[in-house]
């Protein structure tokens, strides 16, 4: 199996030698669906920062989709996020201003995509996360689920080989969660997409190839 993501080590002590993370090591491969479980404040946040190339850490390294990466190169770190990473967020952070279509394809002004293709790509995924027939609507005028569908078309955008989601399902109830969880196991089969999901819900590990625990600010397989 391809390695999408391999840890060597990855570790981050903020200022005043405060640990936020300790050794972590890990691969994981194309197209698995992973879960990441801990408390809050065991470090999961701090992972999933450096692992989306947002955060740099304080020792070891990091290979994504087979580039090693140079956390010393901002230009090269921003190429990575918008070409191999696909961002799913807690708080969904969709723009209010604009219609689920139109979030879809904000990501892809920053790529000089013609119109025609952002408009054609963004319906595509609307439809694929069961939003065709909302397209035209804005955040306020969605449900939770909803929202977080449009959230994960946007992700898919750049038909990145890497998700990040940071819990997910944190703001939906269970059933809506269930639902989510379903249909990006279901695009990662489809699309070979690796997922590596920041949860605190144990019971969502039954969705993932593997599972791991964040204690103490190491990486454990369950």
């Amino acid at each position: 199996m391809c390695t999408t993501i391999e840890a060597d080590h990855l570790g981050k002590v903020y200022r005043g030698s405060i640990p936020a993370l300790g050794e972590a090591s890990f691969t994981i491969g194309k197209g698995e669906f992973v879960t990441l479980i801990g408390r809050s404040g065991s470090g999961k946040s701090t992972l999933l920062n450096i692992l989306g190339c947002l955060d740099s850490p304080s020792s070891g390294s990091l290979t994504l989709d087979g580039e090693p990466v140079d956390f010393r190169d901002p230009a090269r770190l921003v190429s990575i996020r918008r070409q191999k990473i696909g961002f799913i967020f807690q708080q969904f952070n969709l723009l209010p201003h604009l219609t689920a279509q139109e979030n879809v394809e904000y990501p892809m002004l920053f790529n000089y995509r013609e119109p025609e293709v952002r408009a054609r790509t963004a319906g595509g995924l609307l439809e694929r996360v069961g939003l065709g027939g909302r397209r035209d609507h804005y955040p306020a005028e969605l449900s939770g689920g909803e929202q977080q569908r449009v959230a994960i078309a946007r992700a898919l955008v750049s038909n990145p080989p890497i998700i990040l989601a940071d819990e997910p399902t944190g703001n939906l109830d269970q059933k809506t969660s269930g639902e989510i969880f379903s249909l990006m196991q279901e695009i990662g089969r489809e699309r070979k997409a690796t997922f590596f999901i920041v949860t605190h819900e144990r019971e969502f590990g039954e969705y993932a190839d593997r599972s791991f625990r964040l204690v103490d600010g190491k990486v454990a397989a369950i």
